[in-house]
């Protein structure tokens, strides 16, 4: 996969395949940047550590945490204790989408007469500039293709995103995420949040708390529009809910 990025951002976490094994640091070849980063041997395990090789094999693929960049030197030091293991199943998960998203990109160039590095330069980029990622835009394009216009992208490239996304989504799932930010200064503020979210969660939507005021709620649909709209109606319900009770709430639509 690529980005235009030259250099990932500390504290990012990034797909790796450790290319070789040295006593004291391992080589990560970095999968969505043309770069290579090291791991030393203090950053392979929170235990203590024997042998490097107990923890890094040459060939393995693996997901660190970004603990340093040097851009003139381009050294970019990496971590693989600072990755809890829902980081690396997250991780893990976003990166098969985008390999997913990258493939159709591809398939979508053959109709322009365009190889896939032309396709990054012409859509690809712009696609991750404006939207975060391959697989979000081709989400974003499913429900609303003028938004992708709008932002600049032609009209053409715009119908056979959209096309392509209409085509992976139809059968499955598609997973609408909402982020929910929730605070209370009552005696009984806990207990008030805990209720509404407990509440929310018995209408099929699923709400994992990330840090104070933060939580991620969210929930899967066949079908986009009905999926959005309900995730939407329940986050409603949890504002009125809370503020109700004398705290605060918003939400957004992540994307």
């Amino acid at each position: 996969m690529k980005r235009r990025d030259a250099f990932p951002a500390v504290g990012e976490l990034i797909v790796g395949t450790i290319t070789a094994v040295n006593p004291y640091s391992a080589a990560v070849r970095l999968e969505e940047y043309d770069r290579l980063g090291m791991i030393h041997i203090s950053e392979v395990s929170s235990r203590w550590v024997r042998d490097i090789r107990e923890f890094a094999k040459e060939n393995q693929r693996c997901v660190c945490k970004v603990i340093k960049v040097d851009e003139e030197q381009g050294h970019i030091n990496l971590s693989l204790k600072r990755v809890s293991k829902e980081e690396y199943d997250r991780k893990m998960s976003d990166y098969k989408s985008e390999e997913k998203a990258e493939k159709i990109l591809g398939d979508i160039g053959k109709k322009f007469d365009k190889n896939l590095g032309q396709m990054y330069e012409e859509v690809g980029y712009f696609l991750q500039d404006n939207f975060g990622s391959l697989f979000k835009a081709f989400k974003i394009a499913l429900k609303d293709k003028k938004l992708m216009i709008k932002k600049g992208l032609s009209e053409q490239y715009a119908d056979a995103i959209s096309q392509a996304a209409a085509d992976i989504f139809q059968e499955g799932e598609v997973e609408i995420k909402c982020r929910l930010s929730i605070a209370s200064p009552k005696p009984d503020g806990i207990a008030a949040i805990k209720k509404a979210l407990t509440d929310a969660e018995k209408e099929g939507v699923e709400i994992r708390y990330i840090s104070a005021p933060a939580y991620m709620m969210k929930m899967a649909g066949t079908d986009p529009k009905k999926t959005e709209k309900k995730i939407r109606a329940i986050a409603e319900s949890i504002l009125t809910s809370i503020r109700k009770s004398g705290g605060e709430a918003s939400y957004e639509l992540v994307y």
